[in-house]
């Protein structure tokens, strides 16, 4: 028998946070148009150091940006252009800006959960490494009959070693601080990847992706990267 690390309500167990959190004022929110108003509207010099490069500044600008649209918390990303919030990154020398996954922009220590019946396939902890994933988590299910992976990155805690069956509804992790996630502000990354049946190893798979790509190749990523977001709310 598969262990179960943290059963939820029938009600609760297809939600990525807990039914609280799942209560709250929820927006989706485009944070690379809310980072460039931000800039104009504190007339900051967008030139060195760019102070989106700081996940402490970033931190403030979103909160106040939910302060503004009147939400507790956001979603949004995938397919954004983040030409401006991720100006002074390891993103610009080579104009990595296009957003393969979306970003649910939450307080770090926000418990997450399993959204489908899961494998965990691979846990991976790239820290201290600045602009990585810090500790992750990759976990494969059905998605319309076919085999998908969802990438759970920016943790700060995980239970699991991979290997693992995740039900729906049980413990993934919860959202790192920027000392844990990769120095980013809180928030959860999630990823989904089609086409995977080939893959043999994960640690290499792990290694290899990230989660911008060259907007360019967007027609490309739009197959490989299928929007994660129904995945959060059904």
């Amino acid at each position: 028998m598969h262990p179960v690390l943290y059963a939820r309500s029938k009600e609760e167990r297809k939600m990525i946070f807990s039914e609280k959190l799942m209560s709250q004022r929820i927006g989706y929110a485009n944070l690379n148009i809310a980072a460039d108003s931000w800039l104009y509207e504190h007339e900051v010099d967008p030139g060195n150091p760019f102070p989106f490069t700081d996940p402490d500044a970033t931190h403030e600008m979103v909160r106040a940006h939910h302060h503004d649209l009147g939400i507790d918390w956001s979603y949004g990303g995938w397919m954004e252009n983040r030409d401006v919030i991720r100006r002074g990154t390891y993103l610009e020398k080579n104009e990595l800006w296009l957003h393969t996954g979306i970003d649910l922009n939450v307080e770090a220590g926000t418990q997450v959960l399993s959204v489908a019946d899961s494998d965990v396939v691979y846990v991976g902890d790239d820290t201290p490494l600045v602009g990585g994933w810090g500790k992750h988590v990759i976990a494969v299910f059905l998605l319309n009959w076919k085999k998908h992976a969802l990438l759970y990155a920016h943790l700060g805690e995980t239970p699991y070693l991979c290997n693992w069956y995740a039900p729906a509804g049980t413990l993934i992790g919860s959202v790192g601080t920027k000392k844990q996630n990769g120095f980013w502000r809180p928030h959860l990354h999630l990823q989904l990847f089609a086409d995977i049946d080939d893959v043999t190893d994960w640690e290499k798979f792990s290694r290899d992706m990230d989660g911008y790509v060259k907007p360019a190749d967007r027609a490309l990523w739009v197959r490989k990267c299928p929007d994660p977001t129904p995945l959060i709310f059904r």
